[in-house]
């Protein structure tokens, strides 16, 4: 075995350089840009998460009934004024303040397919 090394390190040693440069050129051309194209054709999304809220009670019957009297009165006058205004912004308001408890909603991680800019943006971002 040593006399074979020592009459033919010189074919040996072209063969292992040939076989490094076809494995590295298979990497550098073959593997590697298609790793990368996978990796850039999707892309990783997050939503936070939503702390859970407790429900807020509405208004009372009679300052409902009070703001809507004072909104119809306003509207058979002039409903073109400032006051007028007020009244409706001040209704809104209150039919908005009675919500239903919400439960907490955990945080969100999925995939998508990445868009033509993105997938393009990734590639160039990589050297491809």
């Amino acid at each position: 075995m040593v006399q074979f090394l020592k009459n033919n390190w010189f074919k040996i040693f072209l063969i292992a350089i040939l076989l490094i440069g076809t494995s590295g050129i298979f990497y550098w051309y073959g593997w590697r840009p298609s790793k990368i194209k996978h990796d850039c054709s999707w892309t990783e999304k997050h939503k936070d998460a939503i702390p859970a809220q407790s429900a807020i009670s509405g208004p009372s019957e009679k300052e409902m009934k009070a703001a809507q009297e004072d909104f119809d009165n306003c509207e058979k006058v002039d409903h073109s004024t400032f006051a007028c205004l007020n009244s409706r912004i001040h209704l809104d308001n209150l039919k908005k303040q009675d919500q239903p408890a919400k439960p907490a909603q955990p945080a969100k991680d999925w995939w998508e397919k990445a868009t033509k800019e993105e997938y393009n943006f990734c590639l160039h971002d990589k050297g491809l």
